[in-house]
């Protein structure tokens, strides 16, 4: 960034980016970094019902992304993605078609001030996606490097864990095995780390979005925790549990409390979606879209938004 310009979160393009990371070549993320530690609320049971809200603006990282603040009257920038109901959520998001999204630390700091732990996003999407996909389900080595440097990454920056999205698709379901151990293996390494800065909370968390299938390797979303294409991603996610899509019914909301059952998981690792713009959402758009987050955590799951 040059030196006349405000510094500003970014996220990283590909997972050689990741890889090849360092505070001395981005002097910007050393202003992005959270400063606020993830506050306790009080006692929290695993089986209670929680929501995430995930922020989803225009691929992110709009005036939000400015440590310092955006300046100038309202034309000068775009329209500010806000959030103010913290008290309501047990998780959020930073949601970017960036292979790597970094949440920004002015986001961290204000939910982690509420109790809120953030996720960022590690996402594959279109060729170049399934070409990284492909080489992080082939090569372990290369895997557990990607992970470990997920997880360095989220304790420097101050941020609590990952959300997995994987809308690629990889060759057969041997490689899909390889995804879901490099999913076990984020989940390792996130989880043993400790918070910085330094939490009196512990809400280390790496979640898997329904979207890749373990028996084929093909992008089918099941809207459900399915015993055939979903489990073994919500094994490997052993601290977050998955992501439903939101194109759910209310016979997958049962099935996949069911199954996490089954599993010996609580309901609570079985997060329905609920699309606000009402895009083949279950109950549609708008104050129905979060009737239908409500039903999902009154089954006792939870529910993303």
């Amino acid at each position: 960034m040059p030196a006349d310009l405000p510094p500003r979160a970014a996220p990283l393009p590909s997972l050689a980016a990741l890889l090849a990371w360092d505070p001395t070549d981005r002097p910007d993320d050393a202003h992005c970094r959270a400063t606020v530690p993830l506050r306790r609320r009080g006692k929290t049971d695993p089986a209670t019902p929680r929501v995430l809200a995930c922020h989803d603006l225009a691929g992110g990282y709009g005036p939000d992304a400015l440590p310092q603040g955006a300046f100038g009257p309202p034309a000068a920038h775009p329209p500010f993605y806000r959030f103010t109901h913290w008290g309501s959520v047990d998780a959020a998001v930073y949601f970017s078609h960036a292979r790597v999204a970094l949440p920004p630390g002015t986001w961290v700091d204000a939910a982690h001030e509420a109790g809120v732990a953030v996720l960022g996003t590690l996402i594959f999407e279109h060729e170049a996606g399934r070409a990284e996909a492909e080489a992080l389900a082939g090569d372990p080595r290369f895997a557990d490097a990607v992970a470990v440097a997920l997880a360095s990454l989220a304790s420097w920056f101050g941020f609590d864990g990952w959300l997995v999205n994987v809308e690629a698709p990889v060759s057969g379901a041997e490689a899909a095995a390889g995804v879901a151990r490099f999913v076990a293996r984020l989940d390792e390494e996130v989880t043993k780390r400790a918070a910085s800065p330094p939490s009196a909370a512990s809400s280390r968390l790496v979640l898997w979005y329904d979207a890749l299938s373990a028996a084929t390797g093909d992008v089918t979303w099941r809207n459900a925790l399915c015993p055939l294409h979903t489990a073994p991603f919500f094994a490997a996610a052993a601290s977050g549990g998955v992501w439903c899509n939101y194109g759910w019914s209310l016979s997958d909301l049962a099935s996949s409390l069911a199954a996490a059952a089954s599993a010996g998981r609580p309901a609570s690792h079985v997060w329905m979606g609920a699309d606000v713009w009402g895009r083949g959402s279950h109950g549609g758009s708008g104050v129905a879209g979060v009737a239908t987050a409500a039903r999902a955590a009154a089954g006792g799951g939870g529910a993303s938004l």
